[in-house]
């Protein structure tokens, strides 16, 4: 299940198993998240596992269904976060 792919790819990534946590995250990611919160942690954790394209793929995404859904509020910080890792990024 989704929930249990994200647990033990936080787990990884706490771990300091970042390829590991990577290799659930694009597991995960295949397997269509439904939700705006979960294709963002997916990306969050991506980014943060040093997979930055894939991440930056997967936050924007979510950050424009976020602004969409009329809560760009909630899509600041982790567009913050973004051009914190990627400062060239401009999609």
């Amino acid at each position: 299940a989704m929930s249990d792919l994200l647990r033990f790819a936080r787990k990884f990534q706490e771990n300091g198993q970042r390829w590991r946590a990577a290799i659930l995250l694009r597991v995960a990611a295949a397997r269509g998240p439904e939700t705006t919160a979960v294709r963002l942690e997916i990306g969050q954790r991506l980014l943060a596992v040093g997979e930055r394209e894939d991440g930056a793929a997967w936050i924007v995404e979510a950050c424009r269904a976020l602004m969409v859904a009329n809560m760009p509020d909630k899509a600041v910080t982790p567009l913050r976060q973004l051009l914190d890792a990627l400062p060239t990024h401009r999609e």
